[in-house]
């Protein structure tokens, strides 16, 4: 649906399409009661395996964040109880012990489960099969297997693993200490401590500084007082003392920093090796931990028995489940329909996306003769009197109506028979013009037998006075069709009616104009110079929302006056129409 509804407006869709989702419950309803009804019967037997956590003796930190263990023993059991090994052994013996051939571990995965009871340290291992002893059976199967797993290899893997990081745990132990002893040495041997070398930097720094200071002296005494000059000697001597005191203090720093490096190279080492001695030493708790779990205290608390009911099918809850299936696809096939549906469903509708005002809302009317309806309470002629009165606010004065629709079937000439008639009954001489030159609908309901009409008129072979007959309604008179004319009914129009159109308005208080669906037969759009206004039929679920553009289109483009809309087939409101029929 292109736009937003109410809950109330909600509640009508559901409400006027409720034999679909009494339908769709229906169907889903009694399907799942044969489905369960003949389905085969699957049996559920189940038993149950205390799993006491281990017990561990904490002596340090690194125990107590193990000590959680316990928490997570009963997950490490269940995926022991579905793997292979466990799976693989219980259908050896289900093969030869329970006597059940050619059982295999994926049909055995298929059917077994495997959950811990909440809260407790309790497996449940449970089956469900067609079979009763079949599923007695695979349960007995597979947690004879787990005891069998867990005595034969989980414990003898535990101590495996503990002797090999405890061999490696050893060797890395020896190279550890080995690495710090080789460090401790290399200190002691060359008197090496790490904080002097800065220091040795900043002083040879100093003394290259001074180094060339002591040179530039030396240029400026050979300047000025030449090669020979004994102050010029004395300071050769000196630079020179100092470059090799110089040399060989650059010297001793780089012997320095070579033993700095081999420092850092070996204390690297040492490192590394203890970080690896630290890690075995970690995971040699977990296994001390991990070899607890023999001294778990595991037991059978409750073996699988023989099931003496089916646990499924159920056929009351399968129905209660398909009736609630049924019931919400029911309604979302009511809403796909309705979101399909491109027909105009409300008034809302016309005057919010169309712009267009409603003058009435019409409820569907039944009848068998149209003398029924004439004879009914005042309350119709009233509803249909309220379409003048509200067409006079939008044009002053209106005299004549053209009634259109787009389509057939709209309810148009019932509309206009009725509009008409209500007019006459306020005491107005009303004129009812049929305009639909093939129809001829209106000459019937009104049992006039006049064989002449508007096409007579229009092409000068008789007077309008002979063609306009009275009828059984007190102040209501038909101008018929006429028989078809031999030209387009648009040229004779344009030609001949505004003429013809002028001499009645005279006559006659109001001029009521029936016509074809417009989108059909476009000749009434000619005459709109000499209309008043417009009323649009709009039928409910029956009038698409792209004829209804299409038309009101067409009136703008021809600049009709004014317009307004009456909705036919709206919903009935009782406690508003109940005073319009016979009791």
């Amino acid at each position: 649906m292109g736009e937003e509804i109410s809950i109330k407006e909600i509640w009508k869709i559901i409400r006027k399409n409720y034999s679909i989702i009494i339908l769709s419950v229906f169907i889903f309803s009694f399907s799942a009661f044969l489905y369960s009804k003949f389905s085969k019967p699957v049996y559920r037997s189940a038993g149950k395996i205390y799993v006491g956590p281990p017990k561990i003796e904490i002596k340090s930190l690194n125990d107590i964040i193990m000590a959680d263990y316990g928490e997570r023993v009963i997950k490490t059991q269940i995926e022991l109880l579905k793997s292979s090994q466990v799976l693989n052994l219980a259908v050896e013996k289900l093969n030869k012990n329970y006597k059940h051939r050619d059982t295999e571990v994926d049909s055995l995965t298929k059917h077994i489960n495997v959950s811990a009871v909440e809260g407790t340290y309790i497996i449940e291992v449970s089956a469900e099969h067609s079979s009763p002893q079949m599923a007695r059976d695979m349960v007995n199967a597979v947690i004879s297997a787990y005891f069998e797993f867990q005595k034969n290899t989980f414990a003898t893997d535990v101590s495996n693993t503990l002797l090999s990081i405890t061999d490696r745990l050893i060797e890395t132990k020896e190279r550890l200490k080995k690495s710090e002893d080789t460090l401790i040495d290399f200190v002691k041997n060359n008197n090496f401590s790490v904080e002097n070398g800065d220091e040795n930097g900043s002083h040879l720094s100093s003394m290259k500084s001074i180094l060339v200071e002591k040179k530039a002296e030396l240029v400026s005494l050979r300047s000025k007082y030449g090669e020979k000059h004994p102050l010029v000697i004395v300071k050769e001597r000196e630079i020179s003392g100092m470059e090799k005191l110089f040399e060989e203090e650059r010297k001793k720093l780089l012997n320095e920093k070579e033993k700095e490096i081999k420092f850092s190279m070996l204390q690297r080492d040492a490192e590394v090796e203890k970080e690896i001695y630290n890690t075995l030493l970690r995971e040699m708790k977990k296994i001390d931990v991990m070899s607890n779990i023999k001294d778990m205290d595991i037991k059978l608390i409750e073996e699988a028995n023989l099931p003496l009911h089916p646990v499924k099918p159920k056929p009351l809850r399968s129905c209660l489940f398909g009736a609630f299936a049924g019931f919400m696809i029911g309604i979302i096939a009511i809403f796909i329909m309705e979101n399909l549906d491109t027909t105009i469903k409300r008034e809302s509708e016309i005057e919010e996306n169309y712009n267009l005002p409603i003058l009435a809302s019409i409820p569907h009317i039944k009848f068998q003769e149209f003398s029924e309806v004439l004879n009914w309470k005042s309350g119709i002629y009233e509803k249909f009197y309220s379409i003048l009165t509200l067409s006079g606010f939008i044009s002053p004065n209106p005299k004549t109506f053209l009634i259109v629709s787009g389509g057939i079937g709209e309810g148009k000439t019932f509309i206009s028979l009725l509009f008409s008639a209500s007019l006459a009954s306020g005491g107005n001489k009303v004129l009812l013009v049929d305009m639909d030159f093939k129809g001829h609908r209106l000459k019937e309901l009104l049992k006039v037998k006049n064989n002449y009409g508007l096409s007579n008129c229009l092409l000068g072979e008789i007077s309008i006075k002979d063609a306009i007959s009275g009828t059984d309604i007190k102040n209501l008179y038909l101008l018929p069709a006429g028989e078809n004319p031999p030209i387009s009914p648009s040229l004779l129009l344009k030609k001949k009616f505004q003429e013809l159109h002028g001499e009645l308005r005279e006559s006659y208080d109001y001029i009521v104009i029936d016509t074809p669906p417009i989108l059909l037969y476009s000749h009434p759009l000619e005459i709109l110079n000499s209309i008043d206004f417009i009323l649009l039929i709009v039928r409910s679920h029956h009038s698409t929302k792209q004829d209804l553009k299409r038309v009101i289109s067409m009136l703008r483009e021809v600049k009709a006056k004014a317009a307004g809309a009456v909705f036919n087939y709206a919903e009935e409101r009782r406690y508003y129409y109940r005073y319009y029929y016979p009791s």
